[in-house]
């Protein structure tokens, strides 16, 4: 991967990691030392492809969010348009427990609990309620299942569709 490139793709990863901080009612938000680190690791962790562009790291976030709220493939699902910020920084926040988790060396169910405290510590800033356990922790799995997935990597490459914060 070429360096601007590289620098696009971690551009891409702080600006949705801003959108996950941007609405919480802290003013100083408790989070990982570097969180922007910690997303495009979890990210080149399940396959570099997920941080080659800008693109693939906005298709990997929205696939993400998309498994949360039901819908299978956001790529065919141009209707789901309400609330896609706030979706995209819930998205944001599990990969960040999944990037904390993986360099504390946890995989497996300790993996899915390390997305989920994460989640809920952004849940818990925003001023919000986290959601029902059992279908967080089916929604962090299918997340891991996904992005483990090599086909989600070569979608992820293949995106062109970049979405941004004016779609909403």
């Amino acid at each position: 991967m070429a360096k601007k490139s590289a620098n696009a793709a971690l551009d891409e990863v702080t600006f949705w990691v801003e959108v996950m901080t941007s609405s919480e009612v802290d003013t100083e938000p408790t989070l990982a030392e570097n969180p922007t680190r910690l997303v495009a690791d979890a990210l080149a962790h399940f396959s570099p492809a997920f941080v080659s562009s800008p693109t693939a790291v906005g298709y990997s976030i929205d696939q993400v969010a998309a498994l949360k709220y039901g819908e299978p493939d956001y790529a065919q699902q141009k209707s789901w348009n309400i609330g896609k910020q706030g979706f995209r920084g819930d998205a944001t926040a599990l990969v960040l427990g999944f990037g904390s988790g993986l360099h504390d060396g946890k995989a497996g169910a300790a993996l899915v609990e390390s997305g989920l405290a994460a989640f809920r510590d952004h849940c818990e800033r925003e001023g919000t309620i986290s959601g029902h356990p059992p279908s967080l922790e089916d929604w962090a799995e299918r997340a891991i299942a996904f992005l483990s997935d090599p086909a989600s990597a070569e979608a992820a490459v293949a995106n062109t569709d970049r979405m941004d914060a004016d779609e909403y």
